[in-house]
């Protein structure tokens, strides 16, 4: 299917998108939203101002990915992929970027007064969010420098039709025109699927550091794996 950047009007629907791919995976859907069933806007409220934050950034280094299908002579979007260059030091943004994100993320707070997310379960969000200083130390050395593929989804109707593995082949594209390889913290159970499309190393579990006080241990967890192209 053809791929393009993402629009701002595309927001909306890739949140109805992931929402419903992600909606009964173990972490996004079970443990971060338990009350998805009885609020079932609550997942897509948090990917559109996820979304919408993400656009803002206005990087060639943050690239946002659509697929698409033409059905009945109008467009619909099948996939989306998140790619960011992860770099040892992140650049330095200009201030009229900072800015107009902190005016979005100021925008979605108030927001989410008017139209909260009832579906989350607050304190394993914010549990999960703070993995970062348990897996950093995957991305050193020859792997400090890599595009990492943060966030994948098809949509269900759409699904075994190749376009997951179509998104992550534009990642690849870029990559390998910089000379750099991928990254990836693959979910349980898409293992297989990242190695066939060429996540061929796997550095280890979200687990393997920090004991209780990573949180894939303290909340029981199942760990999934770091994966690279090389």
């Amino acid at each position: 299917m053809p791929i393009r950047s993402m629009t701002y009007v595309n927001i909306s629907p890739i949140a109805r998108l992931l929402a419903a791919a992600f909606k009964e995976t173990a972490i996004t859907g079970q443990f971060c939203h338990p009350y998805r069933e009885q609020y079932p806007e609550g997942m897509y409220l948090l990917f559109l101002r996820h979304l919408r934050e993400e656009y803002m950034k206005m990087s060639p280094e943050n690239v946002l990915l659509v697929s698409y299908a033409i059905i009945n002579k109008k467009e619909t979007v099948t996939g989306f992929a998140h790619w960011y260059r992860k770099r040892p030091i992140p650049l330095t943004r200009s201030w009229p970027n900072y800015l107009a994100i902190k005016a979005v993320e100021a925008y979605n707070y108030l927001e989410s007064f008017i139209s909260p997310n009832r579906a989350i379960d607050p304190a394993r969000f914010a549990a999960l969010r703070g993995i970062d200083p348990f897996i950093s130390h995957h991305w050193t050395g020859s792997r400090a420098d890599v595009w990492h593929l943060e966030l994948l989804g098809v949509a269900p109707k759409f699904a075994g039709r190749g376009i997951g593995g179509e998104l992550i082949a534009r990642g690849f594209e870029k990559a390998g025109s910089e000379g750099l390889g991928c990254s990836v913290s693959a979910a349980v159970g898409t293992e297989n699927f990242y190695r066939k499309n060429g996540f061929g190393v796997e550095a280890g579990n979200v687990k393997d550091e920090g004991g209780e006080a990573n949180p894939f241990v303290r909340f029981g967890l199942v760990g999934g794996t770091v994966m690279f192209s090389k």
